[in-house]
């Protein structure tokens, strides 16, 4: 029996002029209603952003997202320029595991975990430090090997 792998949501393409200034900058705003995402995108989500006027596919990611009543505003940060081999790639990713090696959506999946779990991490830290700031005795002064306490 085959078995059944577990994909994230598809990613999403979003349609967007991307001025030189634009990817100089490596960061763009957009709005929700004016772009016609078919979904709410996620902090950290990963996305392909195509620019009609010159052709050209990118990778991003959400780095800020900021309701209003109106409408939801996304601030995106570029990634990479990829070719449009790549971009149909992103788009409809081979099934896992087709000739025993991992498809690009694959390695992307496995990095956006990655990330998730690393901010789970330092948040994880933070709040064991926060916690046991309170009920340890103070560090040692900070002595250089071989020094002699005064």
């Amino acid at each position: 029996m085959d078995e059944q792998v577990e994909r994230g949501a598809p990613v999403v393409r979003v349609e967007v002029a991307l001025s030189a200034f634009t990817r100089r900058s490596r960061s763009i705003s957009i709005h929700h209603l004016e772009h016609r995402l078919p979904r709410g995108l996620d902090l950290g989500e990963h996305l392909l952003l195509h620019d009609p006027a010159t052709g050209t596919h990118w990778t991003g990611i959400v780095a800020d997202v900021d309701f209003t009543a109106a409408d939801t505003h996304y601030r995106i940060e570029l990634g990479t320029r990829i070719t449009d081999a790549e971009a149909r790639h992103w788009l409809a990713p081979c099934p896992s595991g087709a000739g025993g090696g991992l498809s690009t959506g694959d390695v992307a999946a496995l990095l956006i975990a990655l990330r998730r779990s690393q901010q789970g991490v330092r948040e994880t830290y933070r709040s064991y430090v926060a916690e046991s700031a309170g009920t340890t005795a103070p560090a040692a002064p900070y002595r250089v090997a071989g020094e002699r306490p005064s």
